[in-house]
């Protein structure tokens, strides 16, 4: 279910980023940097609480029986947490490429990701096993997001994104440092990442990126 709230938070934001674009190309630029910030900083949070209690959240859900040995899923796991962070990221750059207009070239990058994801679980799967869906989930899921990216930057330019991008990530980089710091096993971490995770959604949804995501919609 997480999954679909980078579409439910962008898809009312379409018609505000088309209209941007043909009016206002300097508001377009702003809000496109927004809203991906906004979405990658949830989506390290998620990612980070994921990966860092994975053998907490593994051995809670099934028992124990895929913590370790030779059917653990640690390593699938890891692999489908950046796969989460990547679609979090990805989902406001094609929603900026729809309202531009570029949608052959998304449609290129999706038969790109769809040839990758293929090829991949093909090539991988006799030798990797489960974790190769996986990896080839989190392969596909990294080149759409760069060619995503690298399409967004030639509509927006560069300027925009360093701070804001840092910025948004900064909780993540607090949650990933504090559940770093705890011995792993146990409920503590786990409560942590959940509190954690939604104290710095609600800092990201608050704070500046939150507002200057608002600011640039409501000024419609």
């Amino acid at each position: 279910p997480l999954l679909l709230l980078p579409g439910a938070l962008m898809v009312p934001v379409l018609p505000v980023i088309a209209a941007m674009f043909v009016n206002d190309r300097k508001r377009f630029r702003t809000q496109v940097v927004c809203s991906a910030a906004l979405l990658l900083g949830l989506g390290g949070l998620g990612a980070v609480a994921g990966y860092l209690t994975s053998s907490e959240l593994l051995a809670l859900l099934y028992d124990g029986r895929y913590v370790d040995g030779a059917l653990s899923a640690m390593p699938a796991f890891g692999w489908l947490c950046g796969a989460f962070f990547c679609v979090f990221a990805a989902a406001p750059l094609g929603t900026a490429m729809l309202a531009a207009g570029r949608e052959r070239t998304l449609l290129k990058i999706a038969l790109a990701g769809l040839v990758l994801n293929v090829v991949g679980n093909l090539a991988l799967l006799p030798s990797m096993g489960f974790e190769a869906a996986a990896l080839t989930t989190a392969a596909t899921e990294g080149l759409v997001l760069l060619c995503m990216f690298v399409t967004v930057l030639q509509l927006v330019g560069h300027r925009l994104w360093v701070w804001a991008l840092s910025r948004a990530l900064l909780p993540a980089g607090v949650l990933a440092i504090v559940l770093g710091l705890l011995p792993a096993g146990g409920d503590l971490r786990m409560i942590l990442a959940a509190v954690g995770g939604c104290i710095g959604a609600a800092i990201i949804f608050l704070g500046p990126t939150g507002r200057a995501f608002r600011r640039a919609v409501d000024g419609v």
